[in-house]
Formats: structure tokens, sequence, C-alpha cells
């Protein structure tokens, strides 16, 4: 053809519909990958955050119990919570009054068996919750522990 393009010049100068499709299918697969991948780091985030904050509660009140341990009030329960020995939080780890708090915290004090009139056990369990009023303790669960002379 003169001044033009020969027919199979011009098939040479584009992609075929298969090289366009498989590329398509390699970068959606690749995408796919970064989604899981993002997803896999996010949970794990969130999962060191409950964690991390699940133990500033828990040390948090085991301090706050020591300060005050000449007149820490004995009992609570740790299986439980108990009226006076338990609180909730919201995510952020402010106190809270709402049932569908996302972590709790409850506290135990009461004598060393060994020596009761000298020494105080204080434990501490702070944890985040399943689901609104649960108590069964997710994996973000923290536990403090003291013995006072």
């Amino acid at each position: 053809m003169p001044g033009g393009m020969s027919v199979s010049r011009r098939r040479q100068q584009g992609f075929s519909l298969i090289e366009v499709m498989v590329a398509v299918a390699l970068v959606g697969g690749a995408l796919a990958s970064v989604a899981q991948l993002v997803m896999a780091t996010t949970r794990a985030t969130l999962s060191a955050r409950g964690s991390t904050l699940s133990a500033t509660l828990a040390s948090r009140k085991l301090e706050e119990l020591r300060s005050e341990a000449t007149g820490a009030s004995t009992g609570g329960g740790l299986a439980a919570a108990v009226s006076g020995f338990s609180d909730v939080f919201d995510a952020h780890g402010r106190p809270t009054t709402d049932p569908f708090a996302v972590f709790e915290r409850r506290w135990l004090v009461q004598p060393l068996a060994a020596d009761p009139g000298h020494a105080t056990v204080m434990q501490v369990r702070a944890f985040r919750r399943t689901s609104a009023g649960s108590s069964q303790p997710w994996p973000a669960l923290a536990e403090c522990e003291t013995r006072l002379a």
C-alpha cells in the first residue's frame, strides 16, 4: 500500500485482547494480595492496641490500690464483676457507664493466706469485652498482682 501501513504493521502497534486480559488479571491478583496484607496488618495493630490498653488499665488500678493500701477495702472478684470492684471503659480507655463498653477491669483485694495480719494480695484483671455486657475475656487480657507486707 503506497503511503500507508500494511495490515500486519498496524496489528503490531497495539495490544491484543488476550494480552490486556492477562495484564488485568495480574494487576488484580496483586491488588487483592495487597488488600489482604493491609487487613491483616490492621487486625494486628488493633489487637496490639487492645493489649496495651488492657495492660495500662490494669497497672493504673494496681498503682491506685497500692497508694491507698492501708485503707483499701477487702473484697472483689476476678471471675465476675462485683459492684465496687469493677469498672468499664470505652475504646479510648475513658471510664463510662455505657452497657456497650469495650474494656472491663476487675480487682480483688484480700489478706495473704500465709500472713493475713501483715500482708495483702491485690490482683487486677483488665480485658476487652467480646460483646455488650459480656464478661468473657478476649485475648487482650492483662493481669497484675502485688503483695504488700
